[in-house]
């Protein structure tokens, strides 16, 4: 049976991990679809039986294959052992993953900045509404200075930071079409974040907070009519399927990390760390790479669903864009992440061309 990435290249599953497919609710384990971050546990190198890898993508999304380019590297190197993958969120939602992962149940898992920014904050620089312009300059500020900036981040939690990649833009995806920026009334799930909540509650929403494996069920119902998502992830998770509008908004941008457990990292040889640090490089440029082949094509396929795709006119981004005023959000995401967002926009003030007279 052909999963919802069927058009994205064929990848045969390497002999190097299993994948598990595990039975959960059958549109949980098919569809449900996320970015990608590797964590690799805390016990001892020499201690494991085998390396225990999981994420929430579906199989043959962009952030899977970039799972599996990990995981495959790793394999021979980490020999006799085994490294197992999870795949499909057979394991849970994204906050399930993150903590399985931390406290060494888990060796690799795959997650978003959603999940991870509640153990490290600085993070919720991705959820500053209005911070980046376009794709460019989100690369360019993580590679001049968000990685630099993160990595001690993520070690303050015990985990190293290897990748980070773009996922992409949240939109306003919703049951029927909103007027402009206006959802007064209209009932947005969101994640376990207060960001988020903040996000819909500014817009006029009632935000209704709820978990991956909920947000199926809950459209299908009625009890929720909309939520703000990425293109892709609504696509992959089979989320879209319940919706009929998507607006553009492009509010902020979400996020891949691969990481490791600190502990974990720390105990392999300096030779393999090297390399792996080397290899994260390629996944991250790949990572981009297929994130630019899909996008066009998921979004044509959500037209050709029978959603409609709008874009926000100038009044309506500008009323947006001062509903969420950058004061108030600065305050919301906290102030290691608005240290870090200030930090950016002086970066990126550098790059852009400065305005005409």
């Amino acid at each position: 049976m052909l999963g919802p990435f069927s058009f994205v290249r064929n990848q045969a599953r390497s002999p190097g991990y299993a994948l598990p497919v595990g039975k959960v609710g059958a549109r949980t384990a098919a569809r449900v679809g996320a970015l990608v971050v590797l964590l690799v546990g805390s016990p001892a190198f020499g201690a494991l039986p085998e390396v225990r890898a999981g994420h929430v993508a579906p199989e043959g999304s962009p952030w899977d294959l970039a799972v599996r380019m990990v995981v495959d590297h790793l394999a021979p190197r980490v020999a006799p052992r085994r490294v197992k993958l999870f795949g499909g969120a057979v394991l849970g939602d994204e906050e399930a993953h993150l903590e399985k992962c931390r406290n060494g149940q888990l060796q690799i898992c795959g997650i978003s900045d959603f999940a991870s920014a509640k153990v490290v904050p600085e993070l919720g620089v991705f959820a500053l509404p209005f911070l980046f312009r376009d794709d460019q300059e989100i690369e360019y500020a993580i590679d001049r200075l968000l990685l630099e900036r993160l990595g001690p981040a993520f070690r303050r939690a015990g985990l190293h930071l290897l990748v980070l990649a773009g996922v992409g833009w949240l939109d306003i995806a919703t049951r029927r079409p909103v007027r402009g920026g206006d959802l007064t009334g209209v009932r947005m799930r969101v994640p376990g974040n207060p960001v988020h909540s903040r996000l819909a509650q500014v817009l006029g929403a009632r935000p209704v907070s709820a978990s991956m494996q909920e947000v199926d069920t809950l459209l299908q119902a009625g009890l929720v009519d909309g939520l703000f998502h990425t293109q892709v992830f609504l696509f992959g998770s089979g989320w879209s399927k319940n919706l009929r509008h998507i607006l553009e908004a492009r509010l902020a941008f979400s996020c891949a990390m691969v990481v490791f457990n600190q502990a974990f990292w720390e105990s392999l040889p300096e030779s393999v760390r090297k390399d792996l640090t080397e290899h994260g490089k390629e996944v991250a440029r790949a990572t981009w790479r297929e994130y630019r082949t899909v996008v066009p094509r998921v979004r044509r396929e959500l037209i050709a669903s029978g959603l409609t795709i709008t874009g926000p006119s100038p009044e309506v981004q500008r009323q947006l864009e001062d509903k969420l005023g950058r004061a108030q959000m600065m305050t919301l995401i906290g102030p290691a992440a608005s240290r870090l967002a200030t930090e950016v926009e002086h970066l990126l003030e550098a790059r852009r061309p400065a305005p005409r007279p």
